[in-house]
């Protein structure tokens, strides 16, 4: 995932949350990532891995109106079936 920094003079700290839904299941508990370095004006996290699935839907939210999402990257592998 990678993020891109502005300035706000009065913040101190920045989470991001992820989560993901299978299908058309019930989104999973988000993992919460700390941004809050504001030197870093252009975050990226890495995630190793988050299980098996067909379908997938994402959610990304921020409490920092200074973090804009820029890309996600995916790397996977296709079964055999």
């Amino acid at each position: 995932m990678k993020f891109r920094r502005g300035i706000l003079s009065d913040q101190t700290s920045a989470k991001v949350e992820l989560s993901y839904r299978d299908d058309t299941g019930e989104y999973q508990e988000p993992y919460r990532i700390d941004v809050s370095d504001a030197s870093d004006t252009d975050p990226v996290f890495r995630i190793r891995t988050l299980g098996t699935y067909r379908t997938r839907q994402w959610r990304i939210t921020s409490d920092s109106v200074a973090l804009s999402f820029v890309s996600l990257q995916e790397d996977y592998t296709v079964l055999d079936t």
